[in-house]
Order: structure tokens, then sequence, then C-alpha cells
């Protein structure tokens, strides 16, 4: 069944976070895709239909952020700065989590007598969950974002400091339980199994970023054929 509200949402989150549209902009062509539904209704044309024809001619979702970008440049290349620091924050705020994981893994590995031939591999594991359970939800929360919310937060910054405080801290008290309860070997070993998987992991995390950037510089596709099929099924 077609739900408006739904195919609206999922109308404004075809606008790339990254985009030269803020969330004032986003607001205001909303408000002319509801306008434009009801002058359609108005015809006689169902929800559906008139979303449908609305949501065409507003145009690409693409064209709107450039024309956007045409009339306020310093705005959207404030706006791409902020998304690409954000990035750099959140990639460096996982490295740190995904590290701590590690060496408090090992730490407990080598308290609990596991041998270095299993506790490389345990590692490597561990360490590819991690990255992909951290993907997966970040995936997922920029899908489902709120393109109107994307404002800073002091909230989030005292958290995010204090967590690249405590999440170093803990890798550090992980290598130093490690050396202090396991031999030199075994120590050894487990380090040239983290660095040969280490390398595989970052050689694979190179390719992932070649294919989403081959992904991403695609011609975007029209919105109502691109991203409200679902919601326009019966």
């Amino acid at each position: 069944m077609f739900e408006l509200e739904q195919a609206i949402d999922d109308w404004k989150r075809t606008f790339r976070p990254d985009s030269s549209i803020e969330a004032d902009g986003i607001l205001e062509v909303e408000s002319h895709l509801r306008e434009s539904i009801e002058r359609l209704q108005g015809t006689g044309l169902s929800e559906r239909e008139a979303f449908a024809v609305g949501a065409y001619r507003l145009g690409i979702t693409a064209d709107l952020e450039s024309e956007f970008g045409k009339n306020k440049p310093v705005s959207a290349w404030r706006t791409r700065l902020a998304w690409m620091l954000g990035g750099f924050l959140l990639f460096t705020l996982c490295g740190s989590g995904v590290s701590a994981l590690v060496a408090m893994t090992g730490a407990w590995m080598a308290y609990a007598g596991v041998e270095a031939t299993m506790a490389g591999p345990i590692s490597i594991a561990v360490l590819t969950v991690a990255w992909a359970g951290l993907l997966a939800i970040a995936y997922r929360g920029l899908v489902n974002r709120d393109p109107t919310n994307n404002r800073f937060t002091w909230r989030w910054a005292a958290v995010t400091g204090l967590a690249l405080y405590v999440l170093p801290t803990a890798t550090v008290m992980g290598r130093l339980a490690q050396q202090r309860i396991a031999d030199a070997a075994w120590y050894g070993d487990t380090a040239t199994w983290l660095g040969f998987g280490g390398f595989f992991f970052h050689f694979g995390g190179y390719l992932f970023c070649l294919v989403a950037l081959c992904k991403l510089s695609k011609p975007s596709v029209p919105v109502v054929v691109r991203r409200f099929s679902k919601s326009c099924q019966p």
C-alpha cells in the first residue's frame, strides 16, 4: 500500500549528505513538492500518481543540488568540508575502538593461555568482524538518516573526545598486559599474524574504496525511478 509520508521521506534521503543543499533548502523543496501534490490531487489524481508526477516535475535531486550549489558556492564547500572532517573523526574513532578491542582480546587470550597459532587468527577475525559491523552500522545510519538534521552538537563532540582518550588508553593497557603475561615468542608470533592480516585487510579496504568511488561517480538516476519503486507499489 502506498504511503505518502514514507515516500516523501524516501525522496528526501536521495539528497547526498555532502551536497550543497542544506536542511533549510531541503525543507523548501519539500514544501514545493507537497504543494504540487495537493494541486495534482485536486485534478483527480491519486496520492501515488500525484507524488510521482510532482517528484518528476521537480527533477533529479542531483540537478537540484547543482542549482543550490550555484547560488550558494560557499555553503556547498562548507557542507562538504564538514562531512570530510566528520568522516575523518569517525574513522579515527572507529580505528581506535577496533584497536582497543583487538588489544584487550589479545590480553585475554594471553591470560587464558591460548596458543599463538590460534591467538593470531582469532585476533584477525575480531579485527574483520569489528570493521564489518561498524561499516554495516554506518551504512544503515546513512540510509536512514534525517537529511534535515545535520547539525553539529557539543554533546557528540564531548563523547568523541572522551572516547578518543579512553580507547587509545585501553589499547596501550592491552598491549602491556600481553607483554607482561605472555612470553616474547607468543607476543612476536601474534604480532606477525596481525601484521600480515592487517596488510590484506587494508588492501581489501583499498579495493572497497575504489569500487565505492566508481559507484558514486556514476550519473544520478531520476528519483522517481531510483528510490520510490517500493513505495509506489500498490
